[in-house]
């Protein structure tokens, strides 16, 4: 249990959060950065909580960025309530143990956010035995790249719940599989 302050980047390799212990939970606090390079990955194992910290991180940036890969492994808890960006890999597991679960959040109260995810990279939200990991949007998710004369990239694939929120699927995304 801890949290993320400052900006953090798995540069290489890849690094594993949360085997050695159950219930584990991270936070990336405010005014922060998690960000995956390209080539690195990031595995979020058992039994874990992620929360990204509301709104940008430092310098406006995203509070995360994915540039390689991250994976959301069985019974993992990813919450978005701040800017993501996926320009790489990010792939919410299911497997026989459990399911992962993304949720790109929005609560409207007295400190109201609306979780972000631009998706120019790939998104998979896996099945296991008709068992599908969760992937629920209550904020907005972007897939694809805005487009300036024609929009390019970014897919996404398997189950995705929307509730209350929106997906904004652009030219050139593919989003046959999910």
């Amino acid at each position: 249990t801890g949290a993320i302050e400052g900006d953090v980047t798995v540069s290489a390799g890849t690094v594993t959060v949360g085997a050695a212990a159950d219930d584990v939970t991270l936070t990336v606090a405010a005014d922060s950065t998690l960000t995956v390079a390209s080539g690195a990955t990031l595995v979020l194992a058992d039994e874990m909580t992620v929360e990204t910290a509301t709104g940008a991180g430092a310098e406006d940036d995203a509070v995360l960025t994915v540039d390689g890969t991250i994976t959301v492994g069985e019974k993992v808890t990813l919450t978005i309530k701040g800017d993501a960006v996926v320009n790489g890999t990010m792939d919410v597991l299911s497997t026989k143990n459990g399911q992962g679960t993304v949720t790109v959040d929005k609560v409207t109260s007295e400190t109201a956010y609306t979780g972000t995810l631009d998706v120019a990279g790939a998104v998979t939200v896996g099945t296991y035995n008709d068992k599908d990991a969760h992937f629920t949007v209550k904020g907005v998710m972007s897939v694809g790249t805005k487009p300036t004369t024609l929009g390019a990239g970014g897919s996404a694939a398997g189950t995705y719940t929307i509730e209350k929120g929106y997906v904004k699927v652009y030219a050139g995304a593919d989003v046959a599989g999910a």
